[in-house]
């Protein structure tokens, strides 16, 4: 599977369709908006192309600029905000069913081949965790009353008299009972996905499901893809067709090999044949460039076994050099 992501395109769309025809292209992760446009889905259809829609799940600027009592919230009582990234609460029921029901839409009106479920997790800004990031400096979500709330029902625990603030029950959480929240961070998700999957499916029993993952192996960062992000993906992976780590190895300071080993990594959790890479194609945050030898080792290593193949982040990115669009389709020439 050689895939790309593109979120919107101003130009010429059989023209595009044409040019991923050329390259290998053969799955479309794209926008709701782009993939909702007349003729997109056919286009993608007459050239064999399978379409996932891209969904970001508790990443909604929009709905929180509607409704600021969405947030989710930090350990020191905080919005969980931190430069362009803002989350949503995983716990908020009224918003957990309107995004349901926004998924079954999308899916009976423009008829996908996939859905990708992004930003469904808790909140971290991953993309600017660098490999010297410690435990301590993480953000700790969420502690708004939903999930407190939800979490002690779950447990049967009581929070002592003496706890007032949400710092104070947040330290007393995560000093008493570390595990059981860690345990409940990962239900809530998985739980979830479960849920918008058995949605989905229930407007189409064929659509498939890809899953973005935190680029972290199980023990990075002490364990942080389950406790900090609530990730677990062997709880994750009976509802999705794939997972795709978003290994953008270097906006987070990584070699191309740190690819591979992560796709490793999650092959030792899940079937192999389920992970999904997602690479990077240009610079982002960092001032430094890639070249087109650190795109191809990129590539390569993406591809090892056990990868189900590559996804290329994003289309725009690739469009911009042609130079790497010409090692992209050497590669494929030569390999495929």
């Amino acid at each position: 599977m050689i895939g790309v992501k593109i979120y919107e395109h101003n130009g010429d769309l059989v023209e595009l369709f044409e040019e991923w025809k050329r390259i290998g292209i053969n799955l479309i992760l794209a926008s709701p908006d782009l993939a909702g446009k007349d003729n997109f889905m056919s286009l993608a259809r007459n050239h064999s192309m399978r379409v996932f829609l891209i969904v970001p799940t508790f990443f909604n600027a929009m709905v929180l600029d509607n409704d600021s009592s969405l947030y989710s919230i930090t350990r020191e009582g905080e919005k969980a905000v931190e430069d362009w990234v803002r989350f949503i609460c995983p716990n908020k029921t009224r918003y957990r069913l309107s995004h349901i029901q926004y998924l079954k839409k999308l899916s009976s009106e423009i008829h996908p081949d996939g859905i990708s479920l992004d930003f469904i997790r808790y909140f971290v800004y991953w993309e600017k965790v660098f490999p010297d990031q410690i435990y301590d400096n993480f953000p700790q979500t969420c502690f708004d009353d939903d999930c407190l709330g939800k979490f002690l029902a779950e447990y049967k625990f009581t929070l002592p008299d003496t706890c007032y603030s949400v710092k104070q029950k947040a330290d007393f959480i995560l000093m008493q009972y570390e595990k059981e929240w860690v345990e409940f961070k990962c239900s809530t998700i998985s739980g979830y996905v479960g849920e918008m999957v058995d949605a989905i499916k229930s407007v189409d029993p064929e659509i498939e499901i890809n899953f973005h993952a935190v680029p972290w192996k199980s023990t990075d960062f002490d364990g942080s893809i389950r406790s900090i992000a609530g990730q677990d993906l062997k709880l994750i992976e009976p509802f999705v067709d794939y997972i795709s780590p978003m290994c953008y190895h270097h906006m987070v300071i990584q070699s191309p090999e740190w690819i591979h080993e992560v796709v490793n990594d999650i092959a030792l959790q899940i079937p192999g044949e389920k992970i999904l890479p997602s690479i990077q194609v240009n610079k982002a945050y960092l001032e430094t460039s890639i070249s087109e030898t650190e795109f191809r080792d990129a590539l390569v290593e993406s591809l090892l076994p056990p990868s189900k193949g590559v996804i290329f982040w994003s289309w725009d990115a690739l469009d911009k050099s042609p130079e790497k669009l010409k090692v992209l389709r050497d590669y494929i020439e030569e390999t495929y």
